[in-house]
């Protein structure tokens, strides 16, 4: 597998650090000219960021999709080979990162928030070392070196995901915290 295409999902705004993202392409297509950049999602940044692609010469390779409907988001993330969530701060969960997974796509996510408990690095994904444009790239540049670490990554992520995250696995888990409360409310 070669790393062609990266996958942002999510909202356009500061902490989500998609800013450091499209700042990292200059550097994989330097070595890679035909690596693109796909984004989706909305924000009030939307306009700035297309302006840094325009800037750094990306426009053609950095293509922003909008808002995607839940039917079409599945084919999004299959047709991707890596997702990549640079957020700086304040991740709780990290749904993304799951969908991502459960699609066989290999995560590089930020060590913040509910992203450190989903991803364990080098297992189920890539925690980058630092949040920055060189960082990124050296992680997504690294993972299309290495097409074997890549295959593995994503073959654990998605067992994990079946394993831990699955519908059959949260609903009983959800009713027990809800027949929990209701025996404490009587």
């Amino acid at each position: 597998m070669c790393i062609r295409d990266s996958l942002y999902v999510g909202r356009l705004v500061y902490r989500k650090g998609v800013h450091y993202l499209i700042d990292s392409m200059a550097f994989i297509t330097n070595e890679h000219p035909k690596s693109a950049l796909v984004i989706v999602g909305d924000g009030p940044l939307k306009r700035h960021l297309k302006e840094r692609a325009s800037e750094l010469g990306l426009d053609k390779l950095v293509l922003f999709l909008g808002k995607v409907t839940d039917d079409e988001l599945p084919d999004v993330y299959r047709s991707s080979d890596v997702l990549v969530m640079p957020s700086l701060y304040g991740e709780s969960q990290g749904i993304v990162a799951l969908e991502g997974m459960a699609s066989g796509l290999p995560v590089i996510a930020s060590p913040v928030g509910g992203l450190r408990e989903v991803i364990t690095d080098r297992v189920t994904g890539l925690l980058l070392e630092s949040i920055s444009p060189r960082s990124i790239a050296n992680t997504v540049l690294m993972l299309h070196s290495n097409p074997l670490l890549s295959k593995k990554i994503s073959k654990k992520a998605r067992e994990i995901v079946e394993k831990k995250y699955s519908w059959d696995v949260i609903i009983p888990k959800v009713e027990r915290v809800y027949e929990e409360v209701m025996l404490m409310s009587h």
